[in-house]
């Protein structure tokens, strides 16, 4: 089977894997949605690779963009907040100091694999972040099991020593320190501002939107 991008590639892809009901297999299908990738990561066009080399830094520092400016928002408000407590800033402070003992965000694996992986209804020469954020809520579809476990994901993520059952324990310790995070980030936005004034709340609330 071979792709039909809408626009000439000029480096070489190679099948990659196939989702259809939230499964996903290393064989393509005519069923479902089959997700290509260059043979060369390192020869990725220039426009695809500038995102890439963005989401491969938020995978490294183990915090996505839209959490840190999350974070930040909250904090100014907690501060500028006639009732703030630096207990709730020193909260943040702290969860952002653990992140560093993180291994990864699972969400930048997420963003670095809807670069990395594209289907042929797309150009594989650009990304576009609205089409990046489709792909991730397919790949949201499988559960993480499968997909954290499969090849080609792995690919995605850095270096660890963990064996899978570990992994998938981390997986969900990393869920759950986010879940946290996310209930002190709205604890401390300030009365007087909606979450539909918060871009970066709604962003980290909705990261495929």
């Amino acid at each position: 089977m071979k792709p039909n991008f809408p626009v000439p590639v000029d480096k070489p892809v190679k099948f990659a894997f196939n989702i259809y009901e939230g499964k996903l297999t290393e064989k393509p299908s005519t069923k479902g949605t089959n997700f290509w990738e260059f043979v060369d990561f390192n020869e990725m066009p220039v426009k695809r690779a500038l995102y890439s080399i963005n989401f491969l830094n938020e995978v490294s520092q183990k915090l996505t963009k839209e959490r840190l400016i999350a974070f930040l928002d909250a904090m100014e408000n907690e501060l500028n907040s006639p009732d703030g407590k630096i207990t709730r800033i020193h909260r943040l402070l702290f969860s952002l100091r653990e992140r560093t003992e993180m291994i990864f965000e699972p969400e930048s694996v997420y963003k670095l694999a809807s670069v990395v992986y594209f289907t042929d209804q797309e150009n594989p020469n650009d990304y576009s972040i609205k089409q990046g954020f489709e792909n991730m809520a397919r790949f949201k579809t499988v559960s993480d099991h499968t997909f954290f476990l499969s090849v080609p994901i792995k690919k995605c993520m850095p270096q660890h020593s963990l064996s899978d059952e570990d992994l998938l324990k981390y997986l969900e310790i990393a869920k759950k320190i986010n879940q946290m995070e996310l209930k002190t980030v709205q604890s401390m936005l300030s009365k007087n501002q909606s979450m539909k004034d918060s871009s970066s709340l709604l962003q980290l609330l909705n990261p495929v939107d």
